[in-house]
């Protein structure tokens, strides 16, 4: 482990507007370093594990902190928006309240809620964040820019491997359009946290049949894979099914199959495996439509 405690020297930008933050993205390209809240990527200069040249600092960028209804069964979030902002949203926690609940269980205190936001986890895409699954089975689409235009990257096209994405050096993520959840929708999100830190997260939404079997489903985790997971596998199996204590098990069994979780300083594979398949039990049996 580095023992820098400084980050290398950098040239520092705070920008007045979005086109600015993309004029420098462009020009500096893989030298350069989006920042917002900073609650991820400083740690990670300080101990030199991650050395731009340039930092661009969008914080102060207040057109992209909201959170909207803008039709189509879709919600907007502004990239800026904070941890405490999707906390403590009721439009959020009436129509996707999914994420809410993931943003509750960050922490590391008011620093980290209150300039902390949604769209540096997702860019900064730690495999473990509880953000990520909650996205996925929200239906999630990232709007990103930069000088040369604008496009639309789906969740799970979105994470590409540990702490890597699909944005190009020169751009820059603006908005987050998520799924308004159907009336009558079961969800679940759970997290095994160790010292502050997520170890294992699962997010599920549920759509029942009038009879109470399963209409659809999905669900996906963190810290299970390099990035975050979405069990088509286990979806397919459920699928028509009543959640009895047998599907239960069969879904488990299949988890099982499906995921070779990554063994680090705060969890084993072996453990990573067992809190997930704990986690999915839980989800589940919680569903009283069966």
């Amino acid at each position: 482990m580095s023992t820098y405690l400084v980050p290398k020297p950098f040239h520092y930008f705070r920008v007045n507007d979005l086109d600015e933050a993309l004029t420098l993205a462009s020009r500096y390209g893989e030298e350069a370093k989006v920042i917002a809240g900073g609650q991820s990527l400083v740690p990670l200069m300080k101990f030199r594990l991650v050395t731009p040249n340039y930092l661009i600092d969008i914080g102060g960028l207040t057109q992209l902190r909201y959170i909207k209804e803008v039709g189509n069964g879709k919600i907007a979030i502004g990239a800026l928006t904070t941890h405490r902002a999707v906390e403590n949203s009721s439009l959020l926690k009436e129509k996707c309240p999914i994420l809410p609940k993931a943003a509750e269980s960050i922490s590391g205190g008011l620093q980290v809620k209150n300039r902390g936001t949604i769209g540096g986890s997702v860019c900064h895409a730690d495999p473990s964040a509880q953000y990520l699954p909650a996205l996925l089975v929200s239906d999630a689409e990232f709007k990103v820019k930069s000088r040369r235009g604008e496009r639309s990257i789906r969740g799970e096209e979105f994470f590409k491997d540990v702490y890597t994405t699909a944005l190009n050096a020169d751009e820059i993520l603006t908005e987050i359009l998520v799924d308004v959840f159907k009336p009558g929708t079961y969800w679940f999100f759970d997290v095994f946290n160790y010292v502050g830190n997520p170890i294992v997260a699962v997010s599920m939404r549920l759509f029942p049949a009038p009879d109470g079997r399963v209409d659809s489903i999905r669900i996906a985790f963190a810290g299970v894979a390099s990035i975050p997971l979405r069990v088509r596998e286990v979806e397919e199996l459920l699928e028509g099914e009543r959640i009895t204590d047998e599907i239960v098990q069969e879904s488990i069994k299949k988890l099982d199959g499906l995921i070779e979780p990554p063994s680090d300083v705060l969890a084993s594979s072996k453990m990573r495996k067992h809190l997930a398949k704990v986690l999915l039990m839980r989800g589940l049996k919680s569903y009283g439509g069966g």
